[in-house]
């Protein structure tokens, strides 16, 4: 999802990844879960004033209306530096964004990791080569350090 998670996530996951109603219910309800702190409400009065993509501006309203500093989008082109410029906000790409984590403190980014693959009964190369498919930059970050 790009930046701050917001209302509506259900009908996004279904359109930008095809997966089932079921399927993206689920994962709203696991983002929520674990990650309730990153829920954005109260931002769909801003979504006019924006002026990025037309379909990507509740994702601006939102990161405006909490505050963030970045959004995490695989979309950079459809946040225009004019449109962010107004709120002091700017785009990562994914792989861009973990590896500034991994910068800013590679032990803790790769504890996490570790924790992730064990939680779901993985190896951490089993893990790394899942997260290759989305974020390759990252995973050849953390590979030419192993």
């Amino acid at each position: 999802m790009d930046g701050p998670d917001h209302g509506g996530g259900e009908q996004e996951s279904q359109q930008n990844f095809g997966v089932s109603a079921e399927q993206a219910a689920y994962r709203e309800s696991e983002i929520r879960k674990h990650f309730g702190e990153a829920w954005v409400e109260g931002y769909e009065d801003l979504i006019p004033s924006m002026t990025n993509h037309e379909k990507d501006r509740h994702v601006l309203a939102a990161a405006v209306r909490c505050g963030a500093e970045t959004i995490v989008t695989y979309n950079v082109k459809d946040f225009p530096r004019s449109a962010l410029a107004p709120y002091s906000i700017t785009t990562l790409g994914p792989s861009t964004f973990l590896r500034n984590l991994y910068e800013l403190d590679s032990e803790a980014v790769l504890r996490t990791l570790k924790e992730q693959a064990a939680a779901i009964d993985k190896s951490f190369d089993y893990l790394l080569d899942r997260l290759r498919v989305n974020v390759p930059g990252f995973v050849q970050t953390l590979t030419q350090q192993k």
